[in-house]
């Protein structure tokens, strides 16, 4: 409920606002219970607070339109949100009386589905909010929404009709100790961290624009992080760690990464390093992108050693063929294309 007064902003014409929303479950026997501001017993009671801090204000549903002066249409979706969160608790509650707990064998399938998903070329787009949803129910061990539970057998499906379609064998992606740390990190990370996956939140506003101007490329942007990374590997203490890489986030090129983005790889890095767990945890845009730089890096050092292997070669050549040589390799080299 808190969350709707703040995305809507209801008492935006007003000096109050919300501060506190209660429910009293044992209405209407519970004496004195809660009361609105005339008097009148309340299952639902709202608290306001003056905008300068100096006053509470109770209320019911009722009396928000005489009270505060908001028109009835706030009002009356207000008492809409106000029915969802009762249907939602009711069901909570009857869940919760019936012996219903948090359903974790469901809940470590739908990691593994999550895990799964995280590793197929062509993974299914879930529903962040869902899995956010379950962890929050996980934490306090209460039973989920009927619905909700649909939901998560619905995704569960997808990600395995997903993977028949890709071939991909359980026995191929599945590592065991990988799959455990991947979902004690997806309980915890989905609660901690406030970053979406979704790949155009992995670059700041500031960052798109010297990428739209070419002013950088993706690949130099992911080539500096990794680097940025690299470096804290000569620190030793995890608090100077921190310190230093969140100094050069407010610095090109590091300012050019959305700040929850660069947050939440700069705790993995310290997690796992440049290991498996690591790039599974990552957005698959950037895992790829990373992953991608890593490998050319890697490849560097190969081609310079092939080239003076060569270059040993042509210098038994007398100079004069040496570049006839290097020609007529060439086009047969462009003829096997």
């Amino acid at each position: 409920m808190r969350s709707k007064f703040t995305t809507f902003d209801y008492l935006k014409d007003t000096q109050w606002q919300f501060d506190e929303y209660r429910v009293d479950y044992n209405y209407p026997k519970s004496e004195p219970g809660l009361r609105c501001k005339c008097g009148k017993k309340l299952k639902y009671q709202f608290v306001l607070i003056s905008k300068n801090k100096q006053k509470k204000m109770y209320l019911g549903m009722q009396h928000f339109s005489d009270h505060l002066g908001v028109s009835q249409k706030v009002a009356n979706e207000i008492k809409k949100g106000l029915s969802q969160v009762d249907f939602g608790i009711d069901e909570i509650l009857w869940l919760h009386h019936q012996k219903y707990q948090f359903p974790n064998e469901l809940w470590r399938r739908y990691c593994f589905a999550h895990y799964r998903n995280s590793l197929m070329k062509q993974p299914v787009k879930l529903n962040r909010q869902l899995l956010k949803r379950l962890a929050s129910f996980r934490q306090v061990d209460l039973p989920i929404y009927t619905v909700d539970f649909q939901l998560v057998l619905r995704e569960i499906a997808l990600v395995n009709k997903q993977l028949h379609v890709e071939g991909n064998q359980l026995k191929q992606i599945y590592q065991r100790e990988h799959f455990e740390a991947f979902a004690q990190d997806l309980a915890q990370d989905i609660l901690t961290f406030d970053f979406n996956y979704d790949s155009k939140r992995i670059f700041s506003a500031q960052g798109k624009k010297y990428l739209k101007n070419q002013s950088f490329t993706r690949e130099q942007l992911m080539s500096e992080l990794i680097e940025r990374l690299r470096q804290l590997d000569g620190l030793e203490d995890i608090s100077q760690k921190r310190a230093s890489f969140q100094t050069q986030t407010l610095h090109l090129p590091l300012a050019m990464f959305e700040k929850n983005c660069l947050a939440y790889v700069l705790e993995k890095y310290l997690q796992y390093g440049f290991r498996l767990n690591f790039f599974i945890s990552l957005p698959r845009s950037l895992r790829m992108a990373m992953q991608k730089t890593l490998k050319a890096q890697k490849a560097i050092p190969t081609v310079q050693s092939y080239t003076q292997e060569l270059q040993v070669h042509l210098n038994q050549i007398p100079k004069g063929y040496q570049k006839m040589v290097l020609e007529s390799l060439l086009r047969d080299l462009a003829a096997r294309e």
